[in-house]
Parts: C-alpha cells; sequence; structure tokens
C-alpha cells in the first residue's frame, strides 16, 4: 500500500518507508514535519516560487549531535540529505531540488561565540548574514558577507560569499579558518588546515556537496574607521550606455585601483526604449577625505547624474543602507520571489570587447524594455591587482574565481513576483548572457559564481563553467567520501 498524499506529490516513499523514517526520527527526537502534517506547505515551500519539490520530510535539529542522527537515520532510509540554512538557493537546492529528499533545517543552530584573544568567532550555521553582522560589529569586528540579511551563511559562506569588503579582506569562505561539520557517514569532524583537509579545502566551494557545516570558525577583522556610502543614477541611451560600461570596466581594470573600494554597477529598465536606468552603487572603506578623489576615476567619464546619495558615517551605518531594508534584524522572513537568475563571470587579464558590450546594451535597452519581468543587472567588482579575492590561487580552496574581474547578476521576476515564471524573461537574461559570451573572442574564458545559481546551465557544461580546474579533485573526493550520494543529490551538485 502506498502513501497516498507521497504519490499525489510525486514523492518517492511507500507508506511503510514512510513510517520507519518517522519512526526513526521520533526516536531520536527531531522536530519532523511529514507531507501529511499541517505545518507541510510552509515547511516545504521554494524562496523562489518557479520550483515546487516534495521533501520526504523536513527536520529541525537542535545540536551538532541531531544532525548526525537525522544523516545516520537518512543513510539507513536510503533517503538523500540535503541542508537548508537560509532557504534562499535560487533553485531550490535547499529543499533538495528534486522530490523525496531529507530536508535538514539549521535554524536553530544559532550560536555565536567571539575569543577575544584569537579574533576567532564561532558560528552556528543557523545565523544569516544580519546576525553576525549585528553581533561583530558591536565588538568592532566583522567578516566579508554580502549585504541581504536574511540569507543564510551555510550556503552563502560555503560557495563563496561576496560583499562589499570582499576586496579588502576577500570572501567569507577566505575568511574561514575551521569547521565542524557532519559528513556522509554521520559522523562529527573539526576541519581545517590541520584536520581532515581533504573535506576542508572541498566545503570552501562545493559544502552541499560533501557535508553538513554546523558551525563555522571566522578570523575576523576590525572593521574601517569610516565608511561612505554612495549611489549615482543616470538614465542613459544606447550610446551613452555603451561609453559609460567601456568606461566602467577600464577604471575597474587599473592596476592602482584601491582595494577599499566596493562598487558595482547596475542597470534596470528605462524610461522608454533604447534607455537604460545605470548607477553605481557601492562603499569606500578608506579615508572620506580620499572618496571623491577616487571614484572620480569612474565618474569623469560619465554624463552628470540625474541625482546621488553619498554619506560618510561608519561602516555598520553602511551595512544598513545596503541591506535595502533599513535593518539588519532578521526575525520578519524574506518573501518570497518568482524569478530566474544567471550569472558571468568575466576573466582579469581578458576584458571584454567594445562590440560585446554594443551587443549586450542593445539587448538591455531593447528587449529589457519589453519583457514584462522586473530585472535588474548587476556588474559587481571583484578584481584588480590589489583585490584579495584574487590574491589565492585558484585550487587554494575548491571556489576556483580567482582570477576574476568581475562578477555579473543578472536577475529577472514575474510582474507580481507569483508563478508562472514568463518564457520571456528566459529569453531576455539568456540573450542577455549570450550577447557576450558568444561575440568575444576564441580563447575568452567566462565562469559563472555559485551562490547565483542558475539551474539551466546543467544543460551545458555547468561544471567547467562553476568548477573549473577544481572539478576533477571534486569528483575524487565525491567518490571517496559520498559515492552513494548521500548528500548533493541536487542538480549541479558534485558527480561522480
Amino acid at each position: 500500500m502506498f502513501c497516498l498524499r507521497s504519490i499525489l506529490l510525486l514523492g518517492s516513499c511507500l507508506s511503510l518507508a514512510c513510517a520507519d523514517l518517522r519512526a526513526d526520527l521520533m526516536a531520536a527526537h527531531v522536530e519532523s514535519v511529514f507531507s501529511e502534517d499541517a505545518k507541510y506547505p510552509n515547511a516545504s515551500a521554494a524562496f523562489n516560487l518557479r520550483f515546487e519539490f516534495h521533501p520526504a520530510a523536513v527536520t529541525y535539529p537542535t545540536s551538532e549531535q541531531q544532525v548526525s542522527e537525522i544523516v545516520k537515520i537518512g543513510k539507513k532510509n536510503n533517503v538523500p540529505v540535503v541542508a537548508r540554512s537560509g532557504g534562499h538557493s535560487y533553485i531550490a537546492n535547499g529543499i533538495g531540488g528534486r522530490d523525496g529528499s531529507l530536508v535538514v533545517d539549521v535554524m536553530h543552530l544559532k550560536r555565536i561565540d567571539f575569543n577575544k584573544t584569537t579574533n576567532v568567532a564561532s558560528v552556528g550555521t543557523g545565523n544569516r548574514n544580519g546576525d553576525i553582522a549585528q553581533a561583530l560589529v558591536a565588538l568592532g569586528r566583522d567578516v566579508s558577507h554580502g549585504t541581504c540579511p536574511y540569507v543564510g551563511l551555510g550556503g552563502h559562506v560555503t560557495y563563496g560569499g561576496y560583499g562589499y569588503a570582499s576586496r579588502i579582506w576577500g570572501l567569507a569562505l577566505d575568511d574561514i579558518v575551521g569547521m565542524d561539520a557532519v559528513l556522509p557517514d554521520g559522523s562529527v569532524v573539526k576541519t581545517s588546515d590541520h584536520e581532515h583537509q581533504d573535506i576542508y579545502w572541498a566545503l570552501r566551494g562545493a559544502g552541499g556537496s560533501f557535508g553538513i557545516v554546523t558551525t563555522m570558525h571566522f578570523r575576523t577583522h576590525e572593521i574601517p574607521k569610516a565608511a561612505t556610502t554612495y549611489r549615482f543614477n543616470w538614465i542613459l541611451d544606447v550610446e551613452k550606455s555603451i561609453s559609460v560600461l567601456l568606461a566602467y570596466q577600464n577604471a575597474s581594470a587599473r592596476p592602482d585601483l584601491p582595494n577599499e573600494l566596493g562598487i558595482r554597477h547596475e542597470l534596470r529598465r528605462g524610461l522608454y526604449p533604447g534607455t537604460v536606468n545605470h548607477s553605481l552603487t557601492g562603499t569606500w572603506n578608506g579615508p572620506a577625505d580620499q572618496f571623491y578623489a577616487i571614484l572620480d576615476r569612474f565618474l569623469k567619464h560619465y554624463p552628470e547624474p540625474v541625482d546621488s546619495y553619498v554619506h560618510n558615517g561608519t561602516y555598520f551605518e553602511s551595512l544598513i543602507y545596503h541591506s535595502d531594508k533599513g535593518t539588519l534584524n532578521t526575525t520578519n522572513p524574506d518573501d518570497h520571489d518568482t524569478f530566474y537568475a544567471k550569472s558571468l563571470a568575466t576573466p582579469q587579464d581578458y576584458l571584454l570587447t567594445e562590440e560585446a558590450i554594443t551587443k549586450f546594451v542593445h539587448v538591455v535597452a531593447n528587449q529589457g524594455q519589453s519583457t514584462t519581468t522586473g530585472w535588474f543587472i548587476q556588474i559587481e567588482l571583484w578584481g584588480s591587482k590589489n583585490s584579495a579575492i584574487n590574491a589565492f590561487a585558484y585550487n587554494h580552496t575548491s571556489f576556483v574565481l580567482r582570477n576574476t574581474l568581475f562578477v555579473m547578476q543578472f536577475y529577472a521576476s514575474s510582474h507580481d513576483k507569483k508563478p508562472p515564471f514568463p518564457q520571456e524573461g528566459f529569453e531576455f537574461l539568456d540573450n542577455a548572457v549570450g550577447s557576450m559570451t558568444s561575440t568575444m573572442p576564441k580563447g575568452w574564458e567566462w565562469s559563472a559564481y555559485t551562490d547565483y545559481i542558475d539551474g539551466n546551465l546543467t544543460t551545458t557544461n555547468w561544471q567547467h563553467l562553476y568548477y573549473g580546474k577544481n572539478y576533477r579533485r571534486l569528483q575524487e573526493l565525491k567518490r571517496e567520501y559520498d559515492p552513494n550520494f548521500i548528500f548533493g543529490k541536487f542538480p549541479t551538485g558534485i558527480e561522480l
């Protein structure tokens, strides 16, 4: 006899197997939600409503030992296990990226400890960007992390973790000095440069395929004494749009650009066809009296802005501004969205040609105007000679983007943020990326960023785009530690 609800939801559990899984979780005293439970629709909902998957169960461990027990139970019942931190995976990998997974939601692992002697913060992966920022800045410290307060640390850090301080400090995963994790056999281990080095290497760039990280140990940094938060806005036609994007690239590639500058160029829908809304935004983490001299390297090539905002204040105030929420408090959950996203990482030593930028601008100014979706494109500066992101070799961690100038995020939402997502939205973003990748000369190597995961890349060479030269070693470690796919049975997970 089959579990009727599971059949209707395309689940993979037989009634006896469902009962066994429930009984094992109850015996381990683990809070769990199953498909027949009233809490299941909310517990199993994806942030991106384009996706609707049906986990075998969603669990809420309160300790590292409970995480271990859940992994062992999943293995015993032949149910793949997946971790969920903030739940913001763009393609719903946090609920398995498919039906039938056992979700380990680490929301209760919220402890934050700080060692005043070593300046190391030990942070549970149930915390989010806003939580760690509030806790550490109160101590005059911080780590590299993104701007959205609600994003969970588990996925954000193990797959990169970019923010406006990353050119000074590196990515979030570069601040890691150790990780406590549960492995596919259920064992609890401490990983670092001195313990379980192979797993430590793999977790920093491909975490979900190798373990469930319960605690991250961060090397913290003294926060800047001051921070200048800024935003300049323009509405430009095609010709001027091409000109400012070329100028942005040229200024960004200057070898003497200080790493205290965090900056991105944003594009949005213009007022009418053939126009684009542009903005330069970010944080200058250097002395306030140097701000205009540094930013003038960009602004002198731009027209007069239609409006601007510049605030000389504290580092904490800069985090508040860029949160877009007016607060770093994470008690209220983020709203759902229905969207498609892509990424494009450009190499530092091979700039986009004028032809590629021209074709890109034409797509954005015309197709971007006609689409019904609400969209933005962010061109984040990662590189230049002084950037801490590029200070490491590509194989220092499993995260491979170490010779990158820009990481671009392409994001389009349905008009009301509810399903269905229109086909023309896919076409617009695919064309925006393709206008550049198809135009650049042979030998131009582009990449993609795992924190802006794109499920449609599974039909292309996503292994190389996301993991590059590190993919082969990741496969070897997958065969060694998890050949039966206890973890990572989801799109873009490491394959054997």
